[in-house]
């Protein structure tokens, strides 16, 4: 299917479309028995956690399924860090497109993971026989908080000379600081709770990680970084002389350019954020 047509699908499909966690996709066109969803593991995830979208396609038809792949936008905060595509439980081979800034809707980054396709990428060549599934897993981390929408998820695919189309709901999911406050808005938290600022940001040799609270003097801290692999690069452990004080990050000179997420934790609550490293 042609990536304009597709374009113009999704923003057709917005019209009118509601929110839930969970979302089935509608199948164009109708009358064919093949399944297709969506779903985050969580609706609420604490700033700089790992959660997983998943979407799950299921050939029910009697036909095979060719030229097929799964498109996604996702607002610029969030981070894939790690993805796996499964046929019937079994990784198999697929290319990955993206973050494509802007591709299908204004101020989303667009991603494609290309199972089989006939056109631009020849080299790919796997059908999903009836009965098949095949399950996308993506791990994802926000490093800012805020309520994002999620929006049309598409996959598009061909089956005996058919081509099919199939785009789900809207669906939420809110960052929050720590899943252990119970605050509707984020930007209103209690006095006692830990919160933390990285100035400046973008950084180039190093980064100042500012951090407050009420009954935080004398507590134990660690304080971690990871690479957009969820790979940890760095970790101290320190005393807080203070209900306030500042971390000073200063990266090894072999580390590369790019978005690094940091954690500060007491063992009861946390807060972390995103960094960028320029050099």
């Amino acid at each position: 299917m042609d990536k304009n047509i597709i374009a113009v699908l999704i923003v057709i499909l917005l019209v009118g479309i509601s929110f839930d966690l969970q979302a089935q996709d509608t199948v164009y066109p109708s009358a064919y028995n093949i399944g297709c969803d969506y779903s985050p593991s969580s609706d609420k995830v604490a700033i700089s956690d790992t959660f997983t979208i998943a979407r799950y396609l299921v050939n029910d038809e009697s036909f095979n399924l060719s030229g097929l792949y799964f498109s996604d936008n996702l607002p610029p905060e969030f981070v894939v860090v790690d993805y796996d595509v499964r046929v019937n439980g079994v990784d198999r081979g697929y290319e990955i497109i993206g973050p494509v800034n802007d591709h299908l809707l204004g101020g989303y980054n667009t991603y494609y993971w290309i199972l089989d396709s006939r056109g631009e990428f020849s080299g790919i060549d796997y059908v999903v026989n009836p009965g098949d599934s095949v399950g996308l897993e993506m791990r994802i981390v926000c490093g800012e908080l805020g309520t994002y929408a999620l929006p049309a998820h598409a996959t598009s695919f061909y089956g005996n000379g058919t081509g099919f189309f199939a785009s789900s709901d809207m669906i939420e999911v809110e960052i929050v600081l720590s899943l252990d406050v119970e605050e509707d808005d984020p930007n209103i938290l209690p006095g006692d709770f830990l919160i933390s600022k990285a100035y400046p940001n973008p950084f180039n040799s190093a980064v100042v990680i500012g951090y407050s609270g009420l009954g935080l003097t004398g507590g134990e801290f660690d304080f971690m970084v990871y690479d957009i692999t969820g790979r940890k690069i760095y970790e101290n452990s320190f005393v807080s002389g203070d209900n306030s004080g500042y971390i000073n990050w200063e990266p090894e000179k072999d580390l590369g350019s790019g978005v690094y997420f940091y954690r500060l934790s007491d063992g009861k609550s946390g807060t972390g954020g995103k960094v960028v490293l320029l050099k």
